[in-house]
């Protein structure tokens, strides 16, 4: 039987150069269960995967319906492999692959040929969705190989396999969580995809920033239901501004009373917060404003209570000690909360 027709592994993103790639190539990779032997050989372009056809089905719903020995068009050449895959690149998309079970395409060099795009970063993300399969350590690189995978994950029906086993990669990746920020709307809807909440819960966070200029806006066309839970997201936190803005003002009217100090101070503190365009960043003003030392202890605690829930930290997987106003997060403010998760949490199988 043929695969579908209308799915197809395709990434149209840009490639990290920092991607690392599987020190001995075109040596065959081996993943089996105890007491079994490899029965399935998976050709990516022209990496061989030698696998245990058993968990292959039951973590993929691809290959459970789709595995079968050479559609019944030519027996497996080996006699020692039931079933045999191959790359083909599709025609109308030399940047578009899948695996068929069609002989012609047993010859790599020749099936492959065509493909414009990174043919090693495509088989590693592979063999890490496979080490996913068969409960595998494993690292990611960064984000944008996790997109990749996701993609892989998604054709081959495997995300539901792909998300339980990304709590390893999350701890255990250095330079994983840190990309974040930077891709942060595809990570989002490969959060998405793969159905993780704190990874989900991260990058959400992340999107709706800088707070000056957000990058969620490309999810208006990459995906509308995303892209209208970050706009609520953020019209409630400008909504927060106003009453913290009323707050402030607040303390500025009270010139004659025990928060005259703190307000002249507060005052002096935006020109320390001025960004290279030289306007104030909210987030390094706030910040600013909450860890300084006033004279009053009225005015200590009269700041810190107004701006403490809106500096809050909700970044679950990141374990730095940047906070909103810090570092990396200069002009992020990082107490966005996702009310309600917009999937179908009692699904087990997607």
């Amino acid at each position: 039987m043929a695969p579908p027709p209308a799915k197809r592994v395709k990434i149209d993103l840009d490639p990290q150069k920092d991607i690392k790639i599987d020190p001995e190539p075109n040596k065959p990779i081996i993943f089996t269960t105890p007491d079994t032997q490899p029965d399935c050989r998976l050709r990516v372009f022209n990496q061989d995967f030698l696998v245990y056809s058993g968990l292959l089905k039951i973590n993929s719903a691809f290959f459970r319906k789709f595995l079968d020995p050479s559609s019944g068009k030519i027996p497996a050449s080996s006699e020692v492999y039931k079933y045999e895959w191959f790359t083909c690149v599709e025609k109308s998309d030399s940047n578009c692959w899948f695996l068929t079970n069609d002989p012609e395409f047993r010859d790599a060099s020749t099936a492959t040929g065509s493909f414009t795009g990174s043919s090693q970063i495509h088989q590693e993300a592979f063999r890490k969705l496979l080490c996913a399969i068969f409960s595998r350590t494993y690292e990611i690189n960064n984000c944008y190989e996790l997109q990749v995978m996701t993609k892989h994950a998604e054709y081959y029906c495997a995300l539901p396999i792909l998300s339980i086993s990304l709590w390893g990669p999350l701890v255990n990746s250095p330079s994983l969580i840190p990309s974040i920020g930077p891709t942060a709307c595809h990570t989002l809807i490969a959060a998405y995809k793969l159905r993780h909440k704190q990874l989900f819960n991260d990058s959400f966070i992340l999107v709706l920033g800088p707070w000056k200029t957000p990058r969620y806006h490309p999810l208006k066309d990459l995906e509308p239901k995303l892209f209208q839970m970050a706009e609520a997201a953020h019209a409630k936190m400008r909504l927060q501004l106003l009453k913290v803005q009323q707050g402030m003002f607040e303390i500025f009217a009270d010139i004659d009373g025990n928060l005259k100090d703190t307000a002249k101070t507060i005052v002096g503190l935006a020109e320390h917060a001025l960004d290279n365009n030289n306007s104030v960043a909210l987030p390094r003003y706030f910040r600013l404003c909450y860890d300084h030392k006033y004279k009053s202890d009225e005015g200590q605690t009269a700041v810190r209570k107004l701006l403490g829930p809106l500096l809050k930290k909700n970044l679950v997987l990141d374990k730095s000690t940047n906070r909103a106003g810090q570092g990396p997060f200069k002009d992020f403010f990082l107490s966005f909360q996702v009310d309600k998760y917009p999937w179908d949490e009692s699904q087990i199988d997607w």
